[in-house]
């Protein structure tokens, strides 16, 4: 509707400028608190939502620390568990090592056979032999001389049987350890048996009349 200047006075204008700044000021103000609290909300929202995402992420990292402690320990267990039982084994095996050896012991006689001791080597020695007297024409006393000396050696020869049976060294720290002496100890004599065997041969002969 059209205003005409020829019906418009002062108040009027007046007073339609005062309702054209209300009517101003009020579209104004709805829409800024309206944005204002549009705005509060999702602000809100979004914040809740990353805690709960850092919480849901801290759950899941303790949880994959724990089951990895779990492994860890357990593998540790199987761990020791195997090393215990490869022990057990071994220690079972020494020991019926060292039965058998005690076993093999115990059937060396005291004395052997007078054949197995006559098939024994008995080593040389580095010094040089000492001359023996020959007697001729007596076979008595040769046979005399002859088994003195055979027993004398065979004696020597049981003597080092025996040596090597006490030389068998039986030792347990965390395991058993079981030594043999070599063969060889079986041939070895003192040169000062052999001294004694000389002088026995040596000796001064008893004239019969």
């Amino acid at each position: 509707m059209a205003i005409t200047r020829s019906y418009k006075t002062f108040e009027d204008n007046e007073t339609f400028q005062v309702l054209k700044q209300k009517s101003e000021n009020a579209a104004d103000l709805p829409v800024d608190n309206q944005s204002d609290s549009d705005e509060a909300p999702e602000e809100e929202s979004m914040s809740v939502g990353k805690a709960r995402i850092i919480e849901q992420t801290k759950a899941k990292n303790k949880i994959l620390k724990d089951k990895r402690e779990a492994a860890k320990q357990k593998h540790k267990e199987i761990e020791e568990k195997r090393k215990l039982a490869k022990l057990e084994k071994e220690l079972k095996e020494l020991e019926k090592q060292r039965k058998e050896l005690n076993n093999i012991i115990d059937e060396i006689p005291d004395e052997l056979p007078e054949d197995l001791l006559e098939n024994l080597e008995v080593p040389s020695v580095d010094s040089p032999p000492m001359r023996q007297k020959i007697v001729f024409n007596d076979s008595e006393e040769n046979k005399k001389i002859e088994k003195v000396n055979k027993r004398k050696i065979r004696e020597e020869r049981l003597k080092k049987l025996r040596e090597l049976r006490q030389n068998v060294e039986r030792q347990v720290e965390g395991g058993i350890n079981v030594k043999v002496l070599n063969n060889d100890s079986l041939n070895t004599i003192k040169s000062e048996n052999l001294k004694k065997k000389n002088s026995w041969l040596m000796r001064k002969r008893i004239r019969r009349e």
